[in-house]
Formats: C-alpha cells, structure tokens, sequence
C-alpha cells in the first residue's frame, strides 16, 4: 500500500476498515441478509416462522431492527463470500449458512479464504458439514458439489504477501464456473466500491448513465471501455439495486 493511501486511512489497513453494511454483502453476492447475519454468527431479527411457512425460503420477512445497523469489513466480506459458497446448492440454505458458522467454531484451525487446492483439514471440515444432515439424499454428491464451490469462490478472491485477502471478484450472473472477473470490490480502490477492476469506474456509474438513456456503446467509447466491461458492469449493478434480499 502506498504511503498517500495509507495516510489517506490514517495508518490503518483497509481490509480491515468497516465500510460495509450487511445489506451491501447481501446485495454483492445475491443471498439474504438472514443467511449474513447466520454467516457471521449474528442472531437475525427476521421472523424466520414467516421466513419458511409462507414465503419457502425464498424472501424473509420484513426486518425489526438492529442488525442493519452491523457493520463489516473486507475481511468479513471475503469469509462471507466463500461461505455463501458452502451454502449455494443446498437445499436449505439458512441452516447451511448456520452450519458454517459452526464448523469455523469445530474447527478453528482452517480458513475459509485460502488460494489453491483444500487443505486436508478444510475439506474433512466440509464433510462433517453435510454430514450433519444426515436424513438429506447423495450426501458423497453433495460434499463433492460443495467443495468444488469451495474452490471457485476461494480462486475469486486475491491475496497479499501476507495471506490477507486484497480483492475479490463477485458473480456478476449465474454462471459460477469460468466467469467474466471484470467488476473487482477493493477496500483501496473507491472506498471499497464495487468498481470495474482494471480501470477503477465503480459500476454505480455506468449503470447510472445507461439508465439515463445512454447506450453501451456510447458509455464503452466515453471512458475507454469495452462493450463486455459495461455489460457485466450494468449487469452486476443491476442485481444489486433489484436485489430482494
């Protein structure tokens, strides 16, 4: 880090700067905001009766108050992330986020954010897992599914020299396998803004501007883009302000 940012955050690193609300990693990574606060180990405020009996899983109740006022830093962000991973596929994904919540408690060792293959201890993590329900169908199909998912979402995030993550690459639709890496969320680029990450325009703006009646090609031609930099840009930024979560 250069020693303008690092003055610009007054000496402090800005992976651990809390610039982020739960709503915000809702929106990023398409999942509800119930499944954050499970992720990271906060009691929710929905009601989750609702949540299950009328709605299947699909949108929580409306909220009371007070977890919406948490707030996260990057670091939060990243182990978010790879944890939505676990819970993407499962058939009831509130509990799975609940059950990453405690196999970081079981086994304090392993690290969600990581690069490469899993570690031994990681990957007999996620076995217990899905083993803990144990009346679920294919469970060797379902610890098998979960752990490529692991990986795929742990090779989206990038490392510094100290193993702390310094970037990440949000799904920006719905493909999760070889997907485009052109929108970047950095704590040191825009003050963490999700941001095109090659030329730092954060996506807020281009969907601003195509909204405004601007087309692509315009908007790709003003600031120097390609057509598939805008459209994954929009694309992404369209998920987050249409996000029901």
């Amino acid at each position: 880090m250069s020693a303008a940012l690092e003055a610009t955050y007054t000496g402090r690193n800005p992976v651990d700067l809390q610039l982020y609300s739960v709503v915000d990693a809702a929106n990023y990574f398409r999942i509800h905001v119930a499944e954050v606060c499970a992720l990271m180990g906060w009691e929710s405020t929905y009601d989750f009766d609702f949540y299950y009996r009328r709605l299947g899983h699909a949108i929580p109740a409306m909220p009371l108050y007070g977890h919406t006022s948490r707030v996260l830093t990057f670091r939060n962000l990243a182990d978010i992330f790879v944890g939505s991973g676990l819970v993407r596929g499962q058939e009831d994904r509130l509990t799975s986020a609940w059950r990453v919540r405690e196999l970081k408690q079981r086994f304090p060792e392993i690290t969600l954010v990581g690069s490469g293959e899993l570690e031994e201890v990681l990957s007999h993590a996620v076995r217990w897992m899905i083993n803990q329900d144990s009346q679920r169908r294919d469970p060797e199909e379902r610890i098998k599914k979960a752990k490529l998912l692991l990986m795929e979402f742990r090779g989206r995030i990038e490392l510094d020299e100290d193993g702390s993550p310094a970037r990440l690459f949000p799904f920006t639709g719905a493909d999760l396998y070889n997907a485009a890496r052109f929108v970047a969320i950095d704590p040191c680029v825009r003050f963490g803004q999700p941001a095109l990450s090659e030329r730092g325009v954060p996506t807020g703006d281009l969907f601003d501007r195509h909204q405004g009646g601007d087309s692509i090609a315009e908007i790709a031609a003003d600031f120097d883009l390609s057509i598939e930099e805008v459209e994954d840009a929009i694309r992404f930024e369209a998920g987050v302000r249409f996000c029901q979560c």
